[in-house]
């Protein structure tokens, strides 16, 4: 009876034994999964506005000078255009192109005026890798262009670095830089490139892109 009681134990103390060390396996299986989230989360918040924000995407560089020819300058395309530096209300300057109908197609046009697109490019590259973009929008749509570099893009200056916040104020200051243009040009003050197609122009609803 008593070897009988003690056969029965020593199995109960075996499976004892392996449901303790499953537990404590799948407890340190569940730390290292923990532990790896905890480490890959740390990593998205320190390196967050390199994973958001590409200046310079692989096999390119950063500014317009360096593009592939043709994706230098709007000349390249045969489109007008002014070289703009904005200036932000934190005192960035950020770089953008103008890129205007001549007097020739203005005058084709309903009230001899084009719509202004004011273009905000994606996260990644220069306004220089827009231009086949552009050029369609230019040609086939009858509009003015004002694409403008985010801060730390392009030849855009650094500031504070690629951030929200950042790109709300190159955005406003580019808007605003739109208006005063209009201003001056409907006020007669005349200047720049635009000058001969449309005083007009600037009476025209601005539509802004992405």
């Amino acid at each position: 009876q008593e070897g009988g009681d003690v056969e029965k134990e020593e199995p109960e103390e075996e499976d004892l034994r392996w449901a303790s060390w499953l537990f404590w396996l799948l407890f340190r299986l569940l730390q290292m999964l923990l532990g790896g989230a905890v480490i890959m989360l740390g990593v998205l918040v320190v390196q967050q506005r390199k994973i958001l924000y590409v200046p310079v995407p692989p096999g390119t560089q950063r500014s317009t000078k360096d593009n592939p020819s043709m994706y230098r300058s709007p000349d390249n395309w045969g489109l007008p255009f002014e070289n703009l530096m904005i200036t932000t209300e934190d005192g960035v300057r950020v770089n953008a192109w103008l890129i205007y109908q001549p007097l020739a197609t203005c005058a084709k046009l309903p009230g001899g005026a084009p719509y202004t697109l004011v273009y905000f490019h994606g996260n990644a590259g220069n306004i220089g890798h827009r231009l086949e973009n552009i050029r369609d929008m230019h040609e086939k749509l009858k509009v003015n262009v004002l694409i403008v570099d985010y801060r730390g893009f392009g030849d855009s200056e650094d500031g504070t670095g690629p951030t929200q916040r950042g790109f709300m104020m190159d955005a406003l200051a580019t808007h605003r830089w739109l208006v005063d243009r209009i201003r001056s040009e409907s006020a007669g003050g005349g200047g720049g490139g635009m000058a001969p197609c449309c005083p007009a122009a600037w009476e025209r609803p601005v539509a802004v892109g992405e």
